[in-house]
């Protein structure tokens, strides 16, 4: 018998995901979701991707000279989908935030963490 295992089911790639959801979720409930996936992939991200460049680059250029100038300034692979860019923009841009914030809020965060209801009344 195997030990179980600790590792949970988000963590699994998406080429073990979807076999699994096609062979246990209704049938119905999988093809709103494979439309919902298809939606997102295809409008949503793309659009957002455009607006993530517009609000970098706000002045006259075109679309394609703002995506452009933002996978040079992010250093995004050209092959990336939308979605993908999307993913390494707020990647790199939380990871910097991180990097940079300043200790005293980290120490602020760190003395809520410790707050319970508990030790609130006391």
């Amino acid at each position: 018998m195997h030990p179980i295992s600790s590792t949970s089911i988000e963590s699994l790639p998406n080429e073990l995901l979807l076999p699994i959801l096609e062979a246990c979720a209704v049938p119905s409930l999988f093809s709103v979701c494979k439309r919902w996936h298809h939606l997102l992939a295809s409008e949503v991200m793309p659009s957002l991707y455009k607006k993530i460049a517009q609000f970098h680059f706000p002045t006259k250029h075109t679309t394609t000279q703002r995506t452009l100038m933002l996978a040079k300034v992010y250093q995004l692979n050209h092959v990336l989908t939308p979605t993908e860019k999307v993913y390494q923009v707020f990647k790199q841009v939380l990871t910097l935030a991180k990097s940079i914030s300043p200790l005293e809020f980290k120490e602020k965060t760190e003395e809520k963490r410790g707050l319970t209801l508990a030790n609130y009344s006391s």
